[in-house]
């Protein structure tokens, strides 16, 4: 007998759980909480005057530090519908067949909020491109940390826009 991949034994072990009773009503209702957050967070970014959904902070010396630390509190936001890169399969499919088991509209939406996810992880892309551009024009030495910092952010940010273009195209979805 062939051993069983892991991934193999991680998704029988997922669709066996779904199939209990009440479980399913209950991964709908923390997908819908989900959703309200992503729409309450879309809301906060387009509109980051707001002061009662985040705390301001105090002002950071360095500019360059504070735009990092701005990004990196965004992209934690941003990546909260499945911080795990190991579940990113999982959790896609099980959005997308809840989606499509509440309707039309809650596919439509679905695929929409996929597009804007990858719109915003583009715009955040040139944010950091654009403070690189920055600090290299002023001649704003780098420290190794911030570049690091940067680099990971960078890396995090393109393989998950990567990952859900790479969904939409293989689900023949246009974005």
């Amino acid at each position: 007998m062939k051993p069983k991949h892991t991934s193999d034994s991680q998704k029988e072990a997922t669709e066996r759980w779904l199939s209990k009773e009440g479980v399913h009503e209950h991964v709908n209702q923390k997908v819908k909480e989900r959703m309200r957050l992503r729409r309450a967070l879309a809301n906060f970014s387009s509109n980051p005057s707001r002061t009662d959904v985040a705390p301001p902070r105090s002002p950071s010396p360095n500019p360059i530090a504070s735009e990092i630390e701005h990004i990196r509190d965004y992209l934690y936001e941003w990546k909260s519908w499945c911080p795990s890169q190991s579940h990113w399969d999982t959790e896609f499919d099980f959005l997308k067949t809840s989606s499509y088991e509440d309707g039309e509209q809650t596919v439509e939406s679905f695929w929409a909020q996929c597009k804007g996810h990858i719109k915003d992880g583009k715009e955040t892309l040139d944010q950091v491109k654009v403070l690189v551009q920055t600090a290299s024009d002023n001649d704003t030495p780098l420290q190794k940390g911030t570049i690091m910092d940067l680099y990971q952010i960078t890396v995090e940010l393109a393989k998950e826009v990567t990952y859900f273009e790479c969904r939409l195209r293989e689900s023949g979805v246009e974005f």
